[in-house]
């Protein structure tokens, strides 16, 4: 069972629950043979029971891999039971190019994975298109990275629902580029924080992406970067009653120490460090 990212990383600023596990845990599914989706599908399906059966409080959802590793036939199956509820998209040029027909690596690399016999007519549009076609985006998705997306795009993505989860320094670290968080701002996306994996970033500390986030676009107000990090974070995985210190919230808190004159420009400088407050 894979943790997923986004909410591994939005659980560091006050997502937690009172055992102080992860508020949400994401299933993702990776399965790119059609002739295997159902079966997975069932098997996470079954696993999922089996844990809500042991007692655990912490919800689980089935979530995607990504478009480039989840057959069409397994995604749509998915968008019927109105998930997945996360997907990383959008994040690479080569994930663009094998959907357009036209990445011979990725499709070597399926081939070295055992998967060189699979069928796949690639669709010839971008990830974002892909997955609206599939019927895949719906409002609460969490979509992770949203790099390479076009205004038209920000634009279906703002109409549908659709969270963007953007994660900074694994971008940077891979080379794939940053989204344009100022743009999808202006076009109405609720766009939230997170880290990533550790495959591709050097901790699970949020506010480390906050700080990146911050030295990408210096105009872009900190009340803004640690609005995405909370309020916005915890709307994404459902958790309407977190994220913000508020009258009727919860009180899941943790606290960054700092004798400073902005305590927002300070959460966003790089220099903060959060620690949970038990109560």
């Amino acid at each position: 069972m894979a943790v997923g990212d986004v909410s591994n990383a939005l659980g560091h600023l006050g997502l937690l629950d009172a055992s102080g596990l992860a508020a949400v845990v994401f299933y993702e599914l990776l399965a790119w043979d059609p002739a295997r989706a159902e079966v997975v599908l069932e098997d996470a399906r079954r696993r999922v029971a089996d844990i809500a059966r042991q007692g655990v409080r912490t919800p689980v959802r089935l979530a995607a891999h990504g478009p480039y590793s989840v057959s069409p036939s397994l995604l749509r199956a998915l968008a019927r039971e109105g998930g997945p509820a996360a997907i990383h998209v959008a994040e690479s040029g080569a994930e663009e190019r094998f959907l357009n027909g036209g990445d011979r690596e990725w499709s070597a690399f399926l081939g070295r994975r055992g998967l060189g016999h699979v069928s796949f007519m690639p669709p010839q549009t971008t990830p974002v298109r892909y997955l609206e076609s599939l019927g895949a985006l719906h409002p609460g998705l969490v979509a992770a990275h949203c790099v390479r997306v076009d205004a038209d795009e920000r634009a279906l993505l703002a109409r549908r629902g659709v969270f963007v989860a953007v994660c900074p320094r694994s971008n940077r670290r891979l080379g794939v580029g940053i989204p344009q968080v100022p743009e999808m701002l202006a076009a109405g996306i609720e766009v939230c924080l997170g880290t990533d994996s550790l495959a591709s970033a050097d901790s699970l500390d949020l506010l480390q992406d906050a700080a990146a986030l911050h030295r990408e676009f210096p105009a872009l107000e900190p009340a803004a970067i640690v609005r995405m990090a909370t309020a916005t974070g915890a709307r994404a995985l459902g958790l309407d009653d977190l994220g913000e210190i508020a009258t009727g919230k919860r009180a899941a808190l943790a606290f960054a120490p700092g004798a400073v004159a902005d305590p927002l420009d300070f959460l966003v400088s790089g220099d903060a460090r959060a620690r949970r407050v038990e109560w």
